[in-house]
This record gives structure tokens, sequence and C-alpha cells, in this order.
């Protein structure tokens, strides 16, 4: 028996005039106006040999805009082996809140990605959410930057879509360029974490930027044609060696984070301003948001990585790097890109679904007939204080609690199902 959901009164990407949706068996089969109820049945019947489904819901828009769910690109699950931190359903519920549809997942887990056997006990651990999840797999057995896992293997397993170490990073930079060459031999992409560190080795996210671009340089000298993706790109130097390899004809993408276009230093407060790389100066946040009005940057994701309140209590040195971001992620883009007209909506859609999605090869909601019903209806026309009360996510380490937000989701779909509906 199919599923019907018609959604009524639906402004696409906030411009022009209000339209509905039909959407069947989790893919869009009509927009039009004044789509009715008879219509609805009689599309269900269109062949003649079904009968009135049951299984069907209409829901009024009210004229808010609607756009194709979130892909977020960089996430941490925490799940298996740090559920304390983050589990499941707190996961699950945080995206949908957040107008999430699809997310990749960083492989600081435990076990760790390294493996097939380790892979599908992952995969057991997180089944049965309400978003899609897939995986960057290890770059090296554990994460500890010495050996490379079997790149070809793991490459073969639908849910990889790429390959990272994490926050550990691979600073051994003859390791990492033969990374490269076997993910790209494979369809994979390289996700560094640039400003990494280990107990061996530190060094500054522009140095490592540096770096690596020089390696991109030198293999695509060499013929090889590198693809690359550099995670939460974050102050102004690194930033425009990225954009000049790119414009060098090399294969490489970046990110920019809501955090790092929202904050700088002088406005920490407390551990939960505490992230990695952390909040920079007001020219280096200045430099992402003239990178994303031009187009230079062309990917927003989270960087979502939850503590808990003790873990966060230990002081500034002592707590851990990170903050929740899937429940903002919408609210911030909107806030402070679009309201402020650095770009339009339609932009802002590109920059946290198509562009992602299409990166790594990850399935997005697309707004026209016989496409895929991942959406999201956010609120533009409210504006409300961020609470932690409303916070799905089991940790709660959030900068923005207490800040004043527009655009929260209040409806999410994934595949055709409703799975957030605050409307």
């Amino acid at each position: 028996m199919s599923e019907f959901l018609l959604l009524k009164n639906a402004r696409p990407y906030g411009e022009g005039g209000i339209t509905d949706l039909l959407i069947k068996d989790g893919k869009i089969v009509e927009i039009a106006q004044n789509l009715t109820l008879a219509e609805f049945k009689a599309c269900v019947n269109a062949d003649g040999s079904a009968t009135y489904t049951d299984i069907s819901t209409v829901i009024d828009c009210k004229g808010l805009p609607l756009i194709p769910a979130a892909v977020d690109v960089h996430t941490h699950t925490r799940t298996p082996g740090f559920e304390h931190k983050e589990d499941a359903v707190s996961f699950s519920n945080a995206a949908a809140k957040g107008g999430v549809s699809c997310v990749m997942a960083m492989p600081n887990t435990n076990p760790v990605p390294d493996s097939i056997e380790n892979l599908k006990e992952i995969q057991t651990a997180l089944r049965n959410g309400k978003t899609r999840i897939y995986f960057f797999a290890a770059i090296t057995k554990g994460s500890n930057g010495r050996e490379l896992t079997d790149i070809s293997l793991l490459s073969k397993q639908p849910c990889i879509k790429g390959f990272s170490d994490d926050g550990r990073g691979v600073t051994d930079i003859a390791l990492l360029k033969k990374a490269v060459i076997r993910a790209n031999q494979n369809g994979k992409i390289i996700a560094a974490h640039s400003e990494s560190t280990n107990p061996d080795f530190e060094k500054r996210e522009t140095e490592a930027v540096l770096q690596e671009v020089a390696m991109l340089r030198e293999l695509q000298e060499a013929g090889k044609k590198p693809k690359y993706h550099f995670c939460h790109i974050s102050n102004r130097e690194a930033l425009e060696s990225v954009i000049a390899a790119r414009k060098d004809g090399i294969d490489v993408t970046f990110e920019v984070t809501p955090h790092h276009f929202s904050l700088t230093k002088s406005d920490i407060k407390n551990t939960n301003y505490k992230m990695s790389p952390p909040l920079r100066e007001e020219t280096d946040k200045t430099a992402i948001l003239h990178a994303i009005a031009s187009g230079a940057a062309t990917i927003v994701a989270t960087d979502h990585a939850p503590h808990t309140e003790d873990e966060k209590a230990r002081g500034y040195d002592n707590a851990p790097n990170g903050i929740i971001g899937l429940e903002t992620l919408i609210p911030l883009v909107y806030t402070e890109l679009v309201k402020t007209g650095i770009i339009s909506l339609r932009t802002a859609s590109r920059l946290i679904t198509d562009n992602p999605a299409s990166r790594f090869g990850l399935p997005f909601g697309e707004i026209s007939v016989t496409g895929l019903a991942d959406l999201v209806v956010p609120d533009t026309e409210t504006t409300r204080i961020y609470t932690k009360a409303e916070i799905q996510s089991k940790s709660k380490n959030s900068p923005f609690i207490g800040r004043e937000l527009t655009g929260f989701p209040v409806l999410t779909i994934v595949n055709g199902k409703v799975v957030y509906n605050n409307l």
C-alpha cells in the first residue's frame, strides 16, 4: 500500500507564490496550487487498480518556506562507545529537530570503523534512526596515524563515503599522500582535520593546510588529479590557501561551520565556546563571510560534537573541545547569512544540502517532481531564544543557548515521512 503526504500552502525556497506538494512513497509526484483531498484520492487510484489508502496525511505549511532537508557532512554520533555523551536516539532526535535528513559520521567511536567487522558493529548500534547515516572510515588503523586501513575494501561498503582520522589527523605527509591516492582510486575523498594534534606532533591550522595544499599541488603536477576535502577551515590564511589551490585547478573543497561565521574569540564566556579549531579573530570571521558571499565557500557543516556537562565543567584548560550543532544549523544559517542579506535562502540551501551531498555522493531532497522528499519547513516569521530545555541531544554544550535566532525548523520530512512536526 502506498503512503501519501500532502503539503498545503508551502513556499519553495521562500520565493514566488504558495503551492502544494503531493508526496508518494518518498518522492514528490505533483507540485501545483490548490490540490484537494479529492485529487489526492484520485491520484491514489490513477491506474484503477488500487483502493483508497488510509496511510495519508495532510499538513498545512502556513505559507512558510520549504527547502530540502540539510545534509551534514561533519558529525560525531558518539555511538558506540561514548553513549554518555550521545546515543542513537538522542542523535536521531537532534537531527530530526534540526531539519537534517542525512549525516556523515566521523570515526571517533569505539570501535573505530577501520575494518568491516567494526563497521557492522557501528551500523548495528545506530540502526533504526530518523535520519540517514553514512560514515567516514578511518584512514589509519585505530586512527593512530601509523598504518593505513584497507581503503580499497572499505570503499566497497555502500555506507562509506569518505575517509578521515577525525581530530587526531594524519600528520605523516608521506602516509597521507598514499591515502589520498588510494582513496581517489576507489572513488572516495579524504576529509582532513588540519588543525589536529597528537602526543607526538602539533601544528597550527595554517601550517598544516599549507603543507597539505603543497602535497596536493605535487600530486596534481604528477598527473594524479587529487580530490580532497578540508574540514572546518577557520582562519583567513588557510582559507585563502585552499581557494588559491582550487583556482589553480585542484579538485579541493572545504567546509565552514556556523560557529566560526557567527562567533569570535571575544565572544567566549565559558567552556561551551571551546572547540577545535578555536574561535578566531574578527578578521577571520569576516574572511569566512566574504567567502560565503562570493561563492568561494560551498559547504557548511556543524562539527556536531556532544560532551556532557560534567566534562565541560572541568575548567577551560581541561574541558574537551567541541559543541553540539545539529539543532542550530538552519537557524544560524538563516539568521547570520540570509536574514542579513549576505545570501539568499536558495543559496543557503545549496550550502547545507546540495553541495555537501554532491561532494560525497549522498542522497538529498529536491523540490521537483520525482525529487526525493527530504524536506524541511523553517519558521522564518518567528524570532525566539534558543533554550537548553528544548535541546534533543543528550549533551547541552552549545554556546548559542540564550541567543535569539530565526528560522528554526517546524517540520522535517525524511523519505516522505514526518520525523518532526512543530507546526
